[in-house]
C-alpha cells in the first residue's frame, strides 16, 4: 500500500531545503510577527458596520477619483489588473492582486461575494510613518493607526472608513523576502485576506485564535490556487515550502497560552491549518467555525519547566524517551524490531538538542525506531513514500503521547508517563525541515510535514504500513 499523496512533485531521497534559517522564530522587538492589532470582536453587537459595502454604492459616496483606486477586471483576460498602491512596490502590489483574485474566483465557495478593497486603504508602514496617523472609526470610537502599530507586523482593522490593511514594508517584508523569497510575503498577504474574507461575510463569535486558524487555513488553500494557474512565485515546488515554513517561523512564542487575546497558535497548528486549506480548499477552511480543528498549544506547567525551556539535558531525555519509543514500536509487530534500531548517536543528539530543543532528539531516536519497524516487516526503507511513512510512524508515537497514552520504563522498573511540553512539536517540524539526513528536494518539505501532521492528528490508521 502506499503512503497517500496529495501534490507530490517528482522529487527524490536527502536534503536540507531550507537549512539553518529555519531553525529559529522570527523574533520582533515587542509582538509576534502577526500579532494582528485589531479591535476586538467578541460578539454580534460588535460587529462593525463597514461603509458601502456594496462596490458601486462606495464610488459613489468616494467620487469619480475612487474609481482608479479600485482593481479591475480586464476584459481581454478576466483577470484582475494590478492597480497603484501608494507607497507598495511592485511585489507587494502584484502580490495582493493575486490574493484578492483568489477571492474574486472561490468567494462564492463560502457565500461571499467578494469586493476588492479601495487601495486608500492599503497601507505600508513606510506610507502611515509619512501620514503620522490613519483614522479607524469602529463600534463609535476612534482609533488612530500610527507606524508603529505596523513594526514587524501586519493587520486588519475593520474601520467603518474601510476595510484597512497594514503591513511593515520597512523591516518585516525585507526580512520575508530575504529568508522566504516571495512566497513568505504572499502567504503573510494571503493570510491577512483571510481576515478580509471574514470582514466581509456575516459575523461569526469566534476566538482570536480559531479566527487566526482560519486565516492561515485560507492562506494554504491560496497557495493551492495559485499553483494551479501558475501564479508567481508558487510555480515551483521550492515555493509551497517556503510558504510552509514561513508558517512555522510566524507562531507564538513557546509557552503561550492558546486563550491569549493575540494567539496565532505554535508552528505546529499553523502549518496544519494551512496545509488543510492546501488540501481542502476555503469551504473546509470555514468549517472551522463550526468544526474547529484540535488545538496543540500549551502553556509550561511550571516555572522549573518554563525556566528550561520544557527541555531536558540529552542524557536524561534519551533515558526518557528510549524505553517509550521502543515499547510503543514493538507493539506493533510480532517481529522483533530490536535488530533493527540503529546505535544511539549522543553527540548527535546532543548537537540537535542545542541546536533547536528536545524535541528534535526525540524525533531522530523516532526516526529510527519507526525505519526498524518498517525493516522488521520487510518494507525497503529506500525512496520517498518510506521515508515519508517514517514521519508519519512517528507521529502515531505523538498522537498517543497526546492522548495520555505513552509511558517509559526505566531500567529499575520505575513507570513515568511521558508528556509533551510546550515547543515539542514545533522542535519535530524544525528537525524533519533542518537535517541533512532528512529529505532534500524541492517540494519534500511540504510533504514530511504533511506526513508528519497525518500520523499525530490521525494515528496509526493515517500511515499506511505493510504489516
Amino acid at each position: 500500500m502506499g503512503f497517500p499523496k496529495r501534490r507530490l512533485w517528482n522529487i527524490a531521497l536527502i536534503v536540507a531545503l531550507v537549512a539553518a534559517a529555519c531553525a529559529s522564530e522570527i523574533t520582533a522587538p515587542s509582538t509576534a510577527i502577526e500579532s494582528e492589532a485589531q479591535p476586538e470582536l467578541d460578539s454580534e453587537a460588535d460587529s462593525p458596520t463597514v461603509l458601502a459595502t456594496d462596490l458601486e454604492e462606495l464610488m459613489e459616496q468616494m467620487g469619480e477619483d475612487a474609481r482608479t483606486s479600485i482593481p479591475e477586471i480586464s476584459a481581454e483576460t478576466g483577470e484582475l489588473e494590478p492597480r497603484e498602491i501608494e507607497g507598495a512596490d511592485a511585489d507587494a502590489i502584484t502580490k495582493i492582486a493575486a490574493v484578492e483574485a483568489f477571492w474574486i474566483d472561490v468567494g462564492s465557495e463560502i457565500g461571499l461575494e467578494y469586493e476588492p478593497l479601495d487601495s486608500q486603504f492599503l497601507i505600508p508602514r513606510s506610507v502611515l510613518a509619512a501620514r503620522g496617523t490613519q483614522d479607524c472609526t469602529f463600534n463609535g470610537a476612534v482609533t488612530e493607526l500610527n507606524a508603529d502599530m505596523a513594526r514587524f507586523n501586519a493587520f486588519v482593522a475593520p474601520c467603518q472608513e474601510g476595510i484597512t490593511v497594514v503591513w511593515d514594508d520597512i523591516e518585516l517584508k525585507a526580512r520575508l523576502d530575504a529568508r522566504f523569497p516571495e512566497a513568505g510575503f504572499a502567504h503573510l498577504m494571503a493570510h491577512e485576506w483571510g481576515h478580509v474574507a471574514q470582514q466581509q461575510s456575516p459575523r461569526v463569535q469566534r476566538s482570536t485564535l480559531l479566527g487566526e486558524q482560519q486565516a492561515d487555513c485560507y492562506a494554504g488553500a491560496f497557495v493551492a490556487w495559485a499553483e494551479d494557474r501558475g501564479i508567481s512565485p508558487f510555480t515551483t515546488p521550492r515555493a509551497r515550502d517556503l510558504a510552509i515554513i514561513s508558517a512555522l517561523e510566524t507562531r507564538d512564542r513557546v509557552g503561550s497560552s492558546p486563550a491569549a487575546a493575540n494567539a496565532h497558535g505554535n508552528g505546529f497548528d499553523r502549518t496544519r491549518a494551512a496545509q488543510e486549506g492546501y488540501d481542502s480548499g476555503v469551504a473546509f477552511c470555514a468549517g472551522y467555525d463550526t468544526n474547529p480543528p484540535p488545538i496543540t498549544q500549551m502553556t509550561f506547567s511550571s516555572q522549573a519547566e518554563a525556566n528550561s525551556a520544557g527541555n531536558l539535558a540529552t542524557a536524561d531525555a534519551v533515558a526518557l524517551i528510549e524505553p517509550a519509543l521502543a515499547a510503543y514500536f514493538q507493539s506493533l509487530t510480532d517481529t522483533p524490531i530490536d535488530p533493527f534500531v540503529p546505535p544511539i548517536d549522543l553527540a548527535q543528539l546532543d548537537g540537535i538538542n542545542r541546536q533547536i530543543g528536545d524535541g528534535g532528539v526525540a524525533t531522530l531516536l523516532g526516526l529510527g525506531y519507526a525505519g526498524a519497524l518498517q525493516a522488521s516487516v520487510g518494507e525497503d526503507p529506500n525512496g520517498i513514500e518510506p521515508a515519508l511513512r517514517r514521519a508519519c510512524l512517528f507521529g502515531t508515537f505523538l498522537n498517543q503521547t497526546l492522548n495520555g497514552a505513552i509511558t517509559s520504563t526505566s531500567p529499575d522498573g520505575t513507570v513515568t508517563a511521558l508528556n509533551l511540553s510546550p515547543g515539542d512539536l514545533d522542535e519535530t517540524i524544525m528537525t524533519l525541515t533542518n537535517s541533512p539526513t532528512v529529505i532534500s528536494n524541492p517540494g519534500l518539505v511540504f510533504e514530511i510535514v504533511a506526513a508528519l501532521r497525518i500520523g499525530t492528528i490521525e494515528g496509526l490508521n493515517g500511515c499506511l504500513l505493510n504489516r
